[in-house]
């Protein structure tokens, strides 16, 4: 309900529905390592350095003795190369060159990438067996399956952040479908000692960022929710432990039971990227969501999305992830990524050169 969300002169918009494309580079890059290179023992690696326009990086290659094609994997450190030597796998026809060495497949390779140099020496070929599992590794600590959302509440005549953000557990601000909205999103939890993913909650004896969050797990991913109403508020007006924790997630849900247009304007974060707005219609006894974003490139299939059901809760818990990893394909936050995967695959590298 556009009704209650003010968008003007702020840097949110509405998303517009459409089929989402996941542009993803290092994404593509795990789901190629592991489909074709994991669990495969027939494997030439070769580390390259200080190519025009491309850096460093290495070529893992995979050929078959029954076949003259190679799947080829090509792994670089910068981001500013182009977009073809950033492609995950390659099936390219070598012919009689599977015969030769390694850094001769690894040159034909390149240069069918189109690829021009002319010193062989910056190619050094891999024996070690550790690659592959050097390359697991830094997968799984790139792997973004580890998300955290903040969560806020407007009561009945908030209109701005700063009144959002000081409302409070002990206030009637909290109603029961507020409450009833926490619990479809995931399980209570104590954090004083708790052992799983925490983003960034303090759950040491000091419970310095209050005593409960709300968690959720499965196979693929773990998530935990800023509850702003339940974490400490501060003498000050502007909340700044508040601000600190909600103000630093990329997606934040405001729960408005408002009789006013909340000012999107007032949401004054540069991480915070996407806002789901959601209110409880009596009428229909569903959550109705809208989405709002700085990103022109974001899609949703629908866009209000409705809640009923536990089932349209965890469709609601992969919209969000599905959100965030889309924020991290569009500038600036794909630069984050960037740098984390070039860090990573420099150390890798350099353990080889």
């Amino acid at each position: 309900m556009t009704l209650f969300v003010d968008c003007s002169d702020s840097e949110f918009f509405s998303c517009k529905t459409g089929n989402y494309q996941d542009r993803n580079i290092f994404k593509r890059d795990c789901e190629a390592f592991r489909e074709h290179f994991k669990d495969s023992t027939n494997i030439s690696a070769a580390v390259f350095k200080d190519l025009p326009e491309i850096g460093n990086g290495l070529v893992l290659i995979k050929s078959s003795s029954n076949s003259d094609k190679t799947i080829v994997h090509i792994r670089c450190t910068s981001q500013n190369a182009k977009s073809h030597c950033l492609l995950t796998k390659l099936d390219i026809s070598l012919g009689n060159s599977l015969l030769e060495s390694n850094k001769s497949k690894s040159k034909r390779i390149l240069e069918a990438l189109g690829v021009k140099f002319d010193n062989l020496t910056i190619l050094k070929s891999i024996s070690s067996s550790k690659m592959k599992k050097n390359i697991q590794k830094m997968d799984s600590e790139l792997n973004l399956n580890r998300f955290k959302f903040g969560v806020a509440y407007l009561d009945r005549f908030d209109t701005s952040e700063d009144q959002m953000l000081a409302n409070s557990i002990e206030d009637s601000s909290t109603s029961e479908a507020f409450s009833n909205f926490l619990q479809g999103l995931g399980d209570e939890i104590c954090l004083r000692g708790w052992k799983g993913f925490s983003g960034g909650l303090d759950v040491s004896e000091e419970s310095l960022t209050g005593k409960r969050a709300i968690y959720e797990k499965d196979k693929d991913k773990e998530i935990i929710y800023h509850i702003a109403p339940w974490l400490p508020q501060s003498t000050s007006q502007i909340n700044l432990e508040r601000k600190r924790h909600f103000g630093n997630d990329t997606i934040v849900i405001v729960f408005s039971e408002s009789l006013y247009a909340f000012e999107l304007k007032t949401l004054l974060s540069r991480q915070i990227q996407v806002v789901l707005f959601v209110r409880f219609i009596n009428r229909l006894q569903k959550y109705q969501i809208n989405v709002y974003s700085k990103f022109v490139d974001l899609v949703l299939e629908s866009n209000p999305v409705y809640i009923e059901t536990a089932d349209d809760f965890k469709k609601f818990t992969n919209l969000l992830v599905s959100l965030e990893i889309q924020c991290y394909n569009i500038k600036p936050l794909v630069d984050k990524i960037y740098c984390m995967r070039n860090f990573y695959l420099q150390q890798l590298i350099n353990k080889f050169i």
